[in-house]
């Protein structure tokens, strides 16, 4: 084996380093410390759990890029690639970006930013508008595939059918929320009723974006009455201060935003019968009127006033019966229009949910034939690289003690070689070597 020196042992360490894919992107949870700022700018700490830490560098062009200032003892997220520094031999993560986490950075941010809003006003109870009690456009963003969408829909549907939800697909995750969301809001058509904002629960991280100060005054400013549910009941986010309603949950959500038409409904039907049973109430007074009227004062014109009387009393009866007839007309072409309304809803969300059936399917497919061809190229691949095809061309390969020889510095005169062919073998004894100048 050859003598090789320091620089080059850090070299070779270095390269094998450099040439491991699981070292190039890292992320590390952690926290920091022995943080130090060079005059330089770039910025030198550790990163340590309960049992081990590792030395850290981020260079100003990386540290100027940060949004939030960290300290010694701030819980983060690292990124980065390991590599060594070879004139000592020092490992280190090289730092691209630094994430805080937990309550620290992100909660001082929030609640500066909560004070902020409510010395405005924009927090206030008086600002808020109220909600309608039965919308007839509703404004729905949420994710696309989240199961909040799914969640507000279930229990919105039940209680209200007939108000038409308009789908705006927005980034409920990451750095993109605050810009996706106030983008949709951007888009909203003239004719919405109701505005609702909400995700499914989440780390504090994965929330943290909806404390956007832009976004919080987007929604503020807005004209249109606004629900936010994000996250759980323990959750809370700034949008869902300035919102006019908070709701804990999607489906919370979905419960204020409404009224349920089906309350209606009962209402108007008790309402038709005690119609009913006032008029009749009211008939029978009457009768009871007339017959003491005529009892008492028209007792000599009894003939003549008991047919007026007939007369009058058959008059009064046919104008209330059709009174009833004309109510309860009325009650029946509205419900006949609530029930062709709902027909509709539902022959649209059954074609709706068959498209979506169809291109899952035929996405599902492509998928599994572009999985078929790249297993089909990756087997020519293999077939192509065996090493028994290039001895197959007429190529061989030397091998002494185990080790194969690149070079003939490898060879030991003293020791047999071996010749490895396609089909077998040839063992060897060196008579001499030369080395080409």
């Amino acid at each position: 084996m050859a003598i090789i020196s320091v620089t080059q042992l850090n070299m070779l360490i270095q390269r094998e380093i450099s040439f491991n894919p699981y070292l190039k992107q890292l992320e590390v949870e952690a926290e920091i410390g022995r943080l130090t700022k060079h005059a330089s700018g770039h910025l030198y700490f550790t990163i340590k759990d309960a049992f081990s830490s590792i030395d850290c560098v981020m260079f100003r062009s990386q540290a100027n890029k940060m949004k939030q200032r960290v300290q010694e003892g701030d819980r983060v997220i690292v990124k980065g690639q390991i590599s060594l520094y070879e004139k000592t031999a020092r490992l280190q993560l090289y730092v691209q970006s630094i994430e805080p986490i937990g309550d620290g950075v992100f909660l001082k941010a929030f609640q500066e930013l909560k004070q902020k809003l409510e010395r405005e006003g924009l927090l206030d109870e008086s600002n808020k508008r109220p909600i309608p009690r039965y919308p007839k456009k509703l404004a729905l963003l949420t994710s696309a595939t989240g199961a909040a969408r799914a969640d507000f829909l279930k229990v919105f549907y039940q209680k209200n059918p007939f108000c038409q939800v308009v789908d705006m697909p927005v980034a409920v995750q990451g750095e993109n929320v605050p810009a996706s969301i106030m983008t949709a809001l951007d888009q909203l058509d003239h004719d919405t009723e109701l505005v609702v904002i909400t995700r499914g629960g989440g780390s504090y991280e994965d929330l943290r974006f909806f404390n956007d100060e832009a976004l919080a005054r987007r929604v503020f400013e807005l004209d249109i009455p606004t629900i936010c549910a994000i996250g759980h009941e323990v959750d809370f986010t700034i949008i869902e201060f300035v919102a006019d309603l908070r709701a804990a949950t999607p489906t919370a959500a979905a419960d204020g935003a409404t009224a349920d038409v089906r309350h209606e409904f009962l209402r108007n039907e008790k309402s038709l019968i005690g119609f009913g049973d006032s008029f009749a109430r009211r008939i029978d007074l009457l009768q009871e009127r007339l017959q003491d009227r005529f009892l008492n004062h028209f007792q000599f014109r009894m003939e003549k006033r008991a047919g007026d009387m007939a007369r009058t009393n058959d008059e009064f009866l046919q104008a209330i019966d059709q009174t009833l007839k004309d109510r309860f007309a009325r009650q029946q072409r509205y419900l006949d229009r609530l029930l062709t309304v709902f027909q509709a809803k539902t022959h649209y969300f059954k074609t709706d949910l068959q498209t979506k059936k169809q291109t899952l399917d035929q996405s599902s497919l492509a998928k599994l034939r572009q999985a078929d061809q790249t297993l089909e190229h990756f087997g020519l691949f293999l077939n192509h690289t065996n090493p028994l095809q290039i001895l197959g061309r007429g190529y061989s390969y030397l091998e002494q003690d185990g080790n194969k020889i690149q070079s003939v510095n490898d060879i030991n005169s003293k020791k047999p070689i071996i010749n490895h062919l396609k089909d077998g073998r040839i063992i060897s004894a060196v008579t001499e070597v030369e080395h080409e100048l």
